[in-house]
């Protein structure tokens, strides 16, 4: 290998000779976790003092935050394929963690402190107040993705907005580049730039689909990602260069015990600060350039994959600069003799610490020599430092470093493969290295700080390589390269040579030790993984903005990479150049033996050697390779000047080279299919005949095209099915018909049982999908599983066919209802009609399926084709075979015809699937009503002929509605006082209530007669009667002194013998059944001394002997009895309870209707009003049992939304109440019930004060 190096002179990025190399690389990251780690230490030693703290911690945290956005975009492969947005969501709470600005204002502090030149207030206002305005922007973006992700009909906004912040940004980036301030803004630049190039890959990419025309989205690409790109990257390089030079003449005042308090700590030794100075000036401008590569260049050498039309899958790239670390310790004063103190100067210093360009390398071990007889300080105990290396893929290694300098030493082995941190103790000069790993635990400790002769204090421990994670975040570098200068220690005891300050360099993580492919990825392999460089070839540094060093050849230069072995998959190959003139080169990959040989030439894209962002270009692809085993890719020169290889992009392909023809049948069929979707060229309407599912299938046929040989043809045909899904999902009248947005059921959508669900893992199936399992059987009855939708009558057009219709995968017992006017279609999957009328034969068959034929309704009554009374008009529908079989990946298309549009009435057009059997099930996609044509002739008189039917219908419902809730209303209003309703009558009692109740119940319409879970035409009448019932539930409940009366609790409060027990009797869920004469149970209750009291008891008697209830106030002459036998005349008999009527469907003219009976459908927020509260206290008179008092806080249960009174099932009707009153002395009462013989069933026991009368 020939790697020839130019390192004359300090070298700026894209300086005027070709060959210039910057020897000062990329400085070392810190990772994620840096709030973790001691950075200040590793920064500038300079702890204890606040203004270095609080200067240090302002870069830490302006590093720390772009480190993570690198590691953010690394990590999600972004950009590429993918959401819209998934770019600037990522990074976005990085940037912005809170509403404010402080992360931007850390960017710009942060370089402030390494260039020592601050911004002017004005011109940092400014940058602050437009990055406001777009933290605004983007914040509104994210909030109208994520509306649109959900409904697809707010394209235009969102085109509107995205429009609007391209805009914005157009305007703000210059106040990131104020002149003057360039520098100290150019982090914020950086940061900025990046989210609108992600802004405008999401455009070029989903344009189409928000509604963008083809000519606009060529311009978002051309005038805004390649134009863009470019002019942010150069801005970037540039001012990065002007940083850089100005950092040359930064100079460190060693006697600024402030800002390094360390050296003052060894004044006994005489004025060694100028030792230091040169690592000082060297630290200033190693600071600068390793804090503005993690700032701003790291981000900048992400952006080539910005473009959508280059890359259209995800893309793995890696980082390969090397980076270096802050040095600490003394650099010694003499070399070779006494009198020379001048030499060290900071080129020394750089060509001691920083590799020049080189492969990348990795460490595959270091030996640190220490010796065995160091001085009495141990300021020379380190003798040598040798790394051991080798290049990627490669089984050689070899040494480079320092080798043992003195004799007498013993060598100490580092394994160093998982070295993420360090941590370094100084004294004197550099005295202990502590080896992490990417978990921050140490790995070895390597020397010893002397403390007999110097204090504690001055013995500092610095942490390096900006590495040490917490326990949960792995470090973002390794430990690539170690390396020390050499010094004389004479001023120091020791009178001999050792190591001094000590250079340390790391590679990012995304450098992997290999160059494994991965599939569904395109891999960017840096050219300086290459394992060997042959003839004229070496490597040289980085233009800046490539995330690493170039490998360049000339003419008979040799790049050889070595590929292992993967899964069985095959890529395709390319590389990323630049080329001072044409070029040829001969690409040749080899396999067991066998090998591929093929010859491009290359466009000169740089005449000038510039290396800048607009000099590389994409190459040709190179020949395609078969990753089942390992190969060597080797990239000869040939003719031409030099080439400058960037990266080899290896991009996963579903076919071999030799399957060319097949792909290109493939793409020819895809455009025709999708060219199959549209009216005409223009493409600005789909045909009538295509539906959902063709537009999906056609979708499926464009991803399925290689793109690596087909990248603009794939492109174009992307953004045509996109919009073809637009303008599918715009004409389709039901919402969320395709189940693609996450609130497809609910309000604005669907409804659906819980078990109904929406997947995405069906091969032939490109979309979601919805899955409908069998009726559950809950408690013995069968609840059927269903879908429903209403198209809303705004959405409909007067006298207007349409065409509903979807996908069925899959379907066993599946129903599909359409209606408008009645039960328009009643079909069964597997298909075959039932009650279905009117669907002629006007319609395209494009559905390959057999055509079944149709009847018209006769003058007789309704229409079911497989009834007599009806003839044959030679209409025709489109209906699948089924062979007897389960139906399987079929389409249906049935139409509706519509009349008059009646906003009052709101009939509009529903749609449902149940399955009414356990054992069914269905799969289906697609679903979607359109508009086909105006209706005229026969059609035309046939809805309005039914229309007027449809009219008479609802007369007859409303009328027979109208007799069933005027009694409802009646039996509800004579449980309350007034129509406030917040008040029961005394005479009240619970069967009255249940009564009404019962009436209420009894209205007919509340729900569909086939979707039992829809409301129907009455149910706004039904649920505010409900309401009033539940509320007087509630008020009987709170005027009851007697806790638990209805037994709905069992025997809850009430004190009970054996033989009394809660049980369900007589269609009642809750009675006291008392069995034996010996049973009883009793309650004392709290009550007001001479106050009279009601005491009501619903209750019947089975067999013989009497039930009794007694109240008493403990006192013999004051007690009352009411008794009940089994033969009493049945004074107030309770109605049973009438079965659920069947109901109709939801078309009444509602609004005329209630307002006849003056409710308001809205007003149903009486529910579940609050009991009064009642405590308990010991009884005055000396029982000791516990009562009632109306001061305590004991909290009555509400009444449950579903009262638990009796349901009657009309058997069983004699239950009476009996009343009986008191006026007790005492403050409490006893209740008791019991009875002598035979059963005693009790179903409520009410008190109530006199004052309620």
């Amino acid at each position: 290998m020939n790697q020839n190096y130019n390192n004359n002179g300090y070298e700026i990025i894209n300086g005027s000779h070709r060959y210039d190399t910057q020897r000062y690389p990329f400085a070392e990251a810190p990772n994620s976790a840096l709030q973790n780690m001691n950075y200040q230490d590793m920064m500038n030693p300079c702890l204890g003092r606040s203004y270095t703290v609080e200067q240090q911690t302002t870069v830490q945290g302006a590093v720390s935050t772009a480190i993570d956005i690198v590691s953010t975009l690394l990590d999600k492969s972004i950009p590429g394929v993918g959401e819209a947005g998934g770019v600037i969501n990522s990074i976005f709470g990085l940037l912005w963690p809170s509403n404010n600005q402080d992360v931007w204002e850390s960017f710009m502090t942060a370089v402030e402190t390494m260039i020592e030149k601050e911004i002017a207030d004005y011109a940092r206002a400014e940058a602050i107040a437009e990055l406001a305005g777009l933290q605004n922007v983007l914040e509104e973006y994210e909030d109208v993705l994520a509306l649109y992700n959900a409904d697809p009909s707010l394209g235009e906004r969102l085109k509107a907005l995205v429009v609007s912040i391209d805009l914005l940004f157009e305007q703000s980036m210059p106040s990131f580049a104020k002149p003057g301030f360039e520098v100290a803004l150019l982090a914020a630049y950086a940061h900025a730039a990046n989210l609108h190039l992600s802004l405008l890959k999401d455009i070029v990419m989903f344009g189409a689909e928000w509604g963008f025309e083809t000519i606009e989205i060529d311009d978002f690409y051309n005038n805004g990602i390649i134009a863009n790109t470019k002019d942010y990257t150069d801005h970037c390089l540039n001012t990065y260069n002007i940083g850089l030079q100005e950092s040359l003449d930064l100079t460190a005042d060693p006697t600024d015990y402030i800002k390094y308090p360390y050296l003052d700590n060894y004044p006994s030794y005489g004025d060694d600060d100028e030792n230091y100075a040169a690592v000082l000036d060297w630290n200033l401008f190693n600071d600068y350039r390793r804090n503005m590569t993690l700032m701003v260049l790291d981000v900048v050498a992400l952006w080539p994959t910005y473009n959508p039309r280059v890359y259209f899958r995800p893309v793995i790239t890696q980082l390969s600069r090397e980076v270096y670390s802050t040095a600490y310790g003394t650099v010694g004063s003499q070399w070779g003799d006494s009198g020379s103190s001048t030499w060290k100067q900071p080129d020394v210093i750089e060509t001691a610490f920083v590799r020049p360009p080189h492969l990348v390398t990795w460490l595959k071990d270091l030996q640190i020599s220490l010796l065995n007889s160091p001085s009495i300080f141990l300021v020379d105990q380190f003798a040598g430092v040798v790394n051991t290396l080798s290049y990627t893929g490669s089984t050689s290694t070899w040494e480079a470093g320092i080798p043992p300098i003195r004799s007498g030493f013993s060598n100490v082995q580092v394994p160093s493969s998982n070295i993420g941190g360090l941590r370094i103790g100084t004294g004197i000069s550099t005295c202990a290295l502590n080896f992490l790993n990417s978990s921050g635990a140490s790995i070895r400790a390597v020397g010893y700080c002397q403390h007999e002769s110097v204090s504690q204090d001055n013995i500092t421990v610095h942490d390096a390589g900006m590495s040490i994670p917490s326990s949960t975040e792995p470090s973002t570098h390794r430990l690539s390269y170690v390396n020390a200068l050499t010094d004389y220690f004479g001023d120091y005891g020791s009178g001999d040579w050792g190591l001094s300050s000590w250079g340390f360099g790391w590679t990012h993580h995304s450098l992997t030790p290999d160059n494994t492919l991965v599939p569904n990825y395109y891999n960017l392999i840096p050219a300086v993984k290459a394992y060997s460089l042959e003839g004229i070839a070496r490597v040289i540094k980085g233009p800046g903005h490539t995330g690493g060093d170039l490998v360049e050849l000339k003419l008979s230069g040799i790049l050889k990479i070595k590929i292992p072995s993967t899964e069985d998959h095959v890529y395709n190959s390319r590389i990323r150049f630049a080329a001072s003139s044409p070029t040829t080169i001969r690409y040749t990959s080899t396999s067991q033996g066998t090998s591929f040989t093929s010859e491009l030439t290359l466009p000169m894209t740089d005449p000038g050697h510039s290396l800048t962002y607009s000099a590389f270009a994409m190459g040709p692809y190179m020949g395609g390779i078969d990753s089942t085993a390992s190969f060597d890719v080797t990239i000869e020169h040939v003719a031409g000047d030099s080439l400058y290889i960037d990266k080899i992009i290896f991009d996963y392909i579903t076919y071999t080279p030799s399957a060319e023809y097949e792909a290109d049948q493939h793409v020819e069929k895809a455009w025709k299919a999708v060219n199959a979707l549209f009216t005409n060229d223009a493409k600005h309407a789909l045909q009538m005949n295509i539906t959902g599912y063709d537009v999906d299938q056609a979708v499926q046929k464009v991803e399925d095209i290689p793109d690596d040989m087909f990248q603009k043809d794939k492109m174009m045909l992307l953004n045509l099915v996109k919009h073809a899904k637009r303008l599918s999902q715009a004409r389709n009248l039901l919402q969320h018909g395709d189940f693609e947005s996450p609130y497809w059921l609910g309000e604005n959508g669907w409804k659906a049982n819980n078990n109904v669900t929406v997947i995405s893992d069906v091969r032939d199936l490109k979309g979601r999908y919805l899955n409908m399992p069998g009726a559950n059987v809950i408690d013995q009855k069968v609840v059927p599983t269903f879908v429903y939708q209403k198209v809303d009558e705004s959405k409909l057009k007067p006298y207007t066919r349409y065409l509903v219709r979807g996908f069925v995968r899959n379907s066993k017992e599946l129903e599909l209802f359409v209606r408008r006017y009645g039960q328009e279609v009643h079909a069964n999957f597997p298909l075959s009609l039932m009650d279905t009328c009117n669907q002629p034969s006007d319609m395209t068959n494009g559905y390959n399926v057999r055509n079944v034929r149709n009847t018209t309704m006769s003058q007789k009554g309704s229409c079911n084709p497989y009834r007599s009374g009806y003839t044959a008009n030679g209409s025709e529908m489109m209906v699948p075979p089924t062979n007897g079989r389960p139906e399987e990946k079929r389409h249906f298309v049935f139409h509706i015809d519509v009349g008059e549009i009646d906003p009052r009435a709101n009939l509009g057009i529903d749609v449902g699937f149940k399955i009414s059997s356990p054992t069914g099930m269905a799969q289906l996609s697609n679903l979607e009503i359109i508009e086909a044509k105006p209706l005229t002739g026969e059609a035309l008189a046939r809805v309005k002929k039914r229309e007027q039917k449809w009219k008479r219908e609802l007369e007859q419902k409303c009328a027979q509605s109208e007799t069933f809730v005027t009694a409802a209303s009646k039996a509800t209003d004579s449980l309350f006082t007034d129509a406030r309703k917040n008040r029961l009558k005394a005479t009240t009692t619970m069967q009255n209530i249940v009564n009404a109740e019962v009436k209420v119940k009894a209205i007919p319409y509340v729900y569909d007669a086939v979707f039992e879970d829809v409301p129907g035409m009455n149910i706004d009448i039904f649920r505010q009667l409900q309401s009033h019932i539940l509320r007087a539930f509630s008020l009987y409940r709170g005027r009851n002194l007697i806790q638990n009366g209805d037994f709905s609790s069992g025997l809850t409060t009430w004190n009970a013998t054996t033989g009394a027990n809660v049980q369900e009797r007589d269609g009642r869920p809750h009675v006291l059944v008392i069995s034996n004469w010996g049973a009883n149970v009793s309650q004392d209750v709290g009550v007001q001394p001479n106050r009279g009291y009601v005491l009501r008891v619903t209750a019947r008697k089975e067999g013989t002997g009497k039930g009794y209830v007694t109240m008493s106030d403990c006192t013999e002459e004051n007690t009352e009895t009411v008794t009940f036998t089994s033969n009493e005349e049945v004074t107030i008999p309770r109605p049973p309870v009438r079965p659920r009527r069947s109901v109709g469907p939801s078309i009444c003219d509602k609004p005329r209707y209630t307002e006849s009976f003056g409710i308001v459908p809205d007003d149903t927020n009486t529910m579940n009003v609050p009991q009064e509260s009642y405590g308990t206290e010991s009884c005055s008179c000396g029982c000791n049992n516990k009562i009632h008092n109306q001061s305590g806080t004991y909290q009555a249960q509400s009444y449950r939304s579903e009262p638990s009174m009796p349901r009657m099932n009309g058997s069983s009707s004699n239950y009476i109440t009996k009343t009986i009153e008191i006026f007790p002395e005492t403050n409490r009462v006893r209740i008791e019930i019991g009875e002598t013989e035979g059963n005693f069933l009790v179903e409520s026991v009410e008190l109530v004060c006199m004052e309620e009368e």
